[in-house]
């Protein structure tokens, strides 16, 4: 069973966005939450036991899990139990409009569109995509650092934080 305890807060590299971190029984890093000044989640790092990053979940600014994507020990993205190693959710409001999963190497395995109402109304698997994951698709490490990027709904990068490994 995992155990983990609350962190103090730890500030990042950018002056709007705080960290907070869980750690493992002997204090070794097990996730990373980043907040902006409203103390809305912006993302998660999830670490291995090793100290790698297993996982990248990010959050809009309504809370809402825009990306999840899964990555092996040297960083690059591996499929997980469902065979994506990436997923996108699109949002028309607070109403999912459609979810995005991706392969290892970025190209769209299949996207479910939404009605208004939550309702599964198409799938099309490998769909044209205007927004390919390829460029998202490795973890840039830096000093021993993970740069994470935040974007915002028009896809400009909104902030970046540097997270010890």
């Amino acid at each position: 069973m995992l155990t983990v305890k609350a962190s103090p807060y730890a500030y990042s590299e950018e002056p709007d966005n705080t960290k907070r971190y869980d750690y493992w029984p002997d204090g070794r890093k097990r996730s990373c939450g980043v907040y902006d000044l409203r103390d809305r989640l912006l993302g998660r790092v999830i670490f291995r036991y090793d100290g790698s990053v297993e996982r990248l979940q990010k959050y809009d600014e309504s809370g809402n899990k825009v990306e999840e994507s899964i990555y092996d020990a040297g960083g690059n993205l591996t499929p997980g139990i469902d065979g994506w190693a990436a997923t996108r959710w699109r949002y028309a409001g607070r109403a999912l409009a459609y979810q995005t999963t991706y392969d290892i190497f970025g190209t769209s395995i299949e996207r479910k569109i939404y009605d208004e109402r939550g309702d599964l109304v198409a799938r099309q698997l490998h769909a044209e995509d205007d927004e390919d994951y390829g460029n998202a698709s490795k973890l840039s490490g830096l000093a021993g650092k993970q740069a994470v990027i935040f974007y915002n709904a028009d896809g400009n990068v909104q902030s970046s934080v540097l997270i010890d490994k």
